[in-house]
């Protein structure tokens, strides 16, 4: 967006912490803020356009973001002099988020999920070309289902209904049922809203799932370059194709034999089946998947050389892309799915 013709766009943490913390080792790191502000001072363009807004409620840690922001070297150099709120995060916020002026990136990391929910989340996307970036503390809402103590807490997250249906729906369910469902009541508050979703899991040691990095954006070119990102920061990437997720066990795992494309070229010749459509249009309709635009077209392209996809036009009337080894593949392309498939 800054790269644009607007004269401002944003960045916003509404759960800021402190300016650094002591990592495991007894080491002092710089906190996501600080690395935000270092990272808009290095770039000339950023420097120019994009405003800063960071928010933290506790005293304390508000003094010591306050202070290391203010020590960020050439800080001073910056168009826009970062804003910094000592605010509680309260419902109120969304009518807030609603109101925001510029375009800007909304980054959403509460302690647990206190101040966080979906009402907010939502507020957060209604504005023109806002993305926002979540953490959902998984493990501690799963929890906090079955804790009847705890009603209030899931519906301010989750609104009084979906959370009510969410209660009946993973009554005697697997972990992994339980996991797909409540991640899926989010994804669906995002797309009431128009939004695209894209998780990324993280694991602890003994293998379940601790929280989830959440993607949210309207934004259909947005939400592939933040595909090729979560790609790149995956445990596991195998053929081009990211877990979207991290695992501190992956090093001692066995990759399935159904895993990268093999996985991509199942899906499609399963979901398209005597259709046809254009490349564009699919990737549309697949863009709440951990699979890139390049995945994908690396998939049509091994199927249309197998001849379980037929393209129009056909390879041979589409040049070549850069390297001489690989047909392109525009999103004006059509694609024709035979109505079954058989994998060898």
């Amino acid at each position: 967006m800054a790269s644009g013709s607007r004269e401002k766009v944003g960045f916003a943490d509404l759960f800021a912490g402190r300016g650094s913390y002591e990592a495991p080792d007894g080491s002092i790191q710089k906190s996501t803020p600080l690395l935000i502000c270092e990272a808009v001072v290095g770039n000339q363009l950023f420097r120019q356009k994009v405003h800063l807004w960071f928010n933290e409620a506790n005293p304390e840690n508000y003094r010591s973001l306050k202070n290391s922001i203010e020590q960020v070297p050439d800080i001073a150099l910056l168009r826009y002099k970062p804003h910094i709120d000592d605010k509680v995060i309260t419902p109120y916020w969304a009518t807030k988020l609603r109101k925001l002026p510029v375009p800007t990136l909304i980054f959403l990391d509460p302690c647990g999920y206190k101040g966080l929910s979906l009402d907010l989340i939502a507020a957060a996307l209604s504005g023109f070309g806002n993305d926002c970036i979540f953490f959902f503390n998984y493990s501690r809402i799963n929890m906090k289902f079955d804790l009847e103590i705890m009603n209030d807490s899931i519906d301010e997250f989750f609104e009084a209904e979906r959370a009510k249906g969410l209660r009946s729906d993973i009554k005697h369910r697997t972990p992994a049922e339980r996991e797909e469902l409540i991640l899926a009541a989010v994804s669906d508050a995002i797309k009431q809203v128009g939004a695209i979703s894209l998780p990324f899991k993280f694991k602890s040691d003994n293998g379940r799932t601790s929280h989830h990095l959440i993607y949210a954006s309207k934004n259909e070119r947005a939400a592939q370059m933040m595909k090729r990102i979560l790609k790149s920061v995956s445990s596991a990437v195998d053929q081009g194709v990211g877990s979207n997720e991290h695992d501190p066990r992956v090093k001692s795992t066995t990759a399935s034999l159904f895993a990268g494309m093999y996985e991509v070229e199942d899906r499609l010749l399963k979901l398209f089946a005597g259709r046809e459509i254009s490349f564009g249009d699919l990737l549309a309709e697949e863009s709440e998947t951990k699979f890139t635009d390049t995945s994908y077209r690396d998939a049509l392209l091994g199927l249309e050389a197998e001849g379980r996809v037929i393209a129009e036009p056909p390879a041979d009337a589409r040049r070549y892309q850069a390297g001489g080894q690989k047909r392109t593949l525009s999103k004006k392309v059509l694609l024709k799915f035979r109505s079954t498939h058989k994998n060898g």
